[in-house]
């Protein structure tokens, strides 16, 4: 009996040594934006929408994207926490491009910010 419990116990302490090795997962979902003219000449706003996953260093980071992210960018996107889940974020941009291919390249842009700052040390 003591044997099966020291056996238990190793694989929960394993288990729990990568869950904690791995870093937190976090998801965004990047937002680009951009008009599209219709038949009668009329301009929509259109989105193109991204999800994109990385794993940070540390949690707090989480809370620093949410406060910095419009001054890491000059102003460009804005990022917030998603009310339906946990570490999922939305950033969108404050400008709407001319075209489909200015609402990729915001996208890029934002999958850049957040490659350079997701190592970032908290204090």
């Amino acid at each position: 009996m003591y044997n099966v419990k020291v056996i238990f116990f190793a694989i929960f302490a394993l288990l729990a040594f990568n869950v904690i090795a791995e870093g937190t997962k976090a998801r965004f979902n990047c937002v680009g934006k951009w008009y599209q003219k219709g038949p009668k000449g009329k301009r929509t706003v259109k989105r193109e929408p991204k999800n994109y996953e990385t794993e940070v260093a540390d949690p707090k980071v989480l809370d620093e994207f949410v406060r910095e992210f419009s001054s890491w960018s000059g102003g460009a996107f804005t990022c917030k926490k998603s009310r339906i889940g946990d570490n999922l974020y939305n950033v969108e941009t404050n400008h709407v491009g001319d075209n489909k291919n200015d609402a990729t390249n915001q996208v890029s842009e934002m999958q850049r910010i957040i490659n350079a700052h997701k190592n970032d040390k908290v204090e």
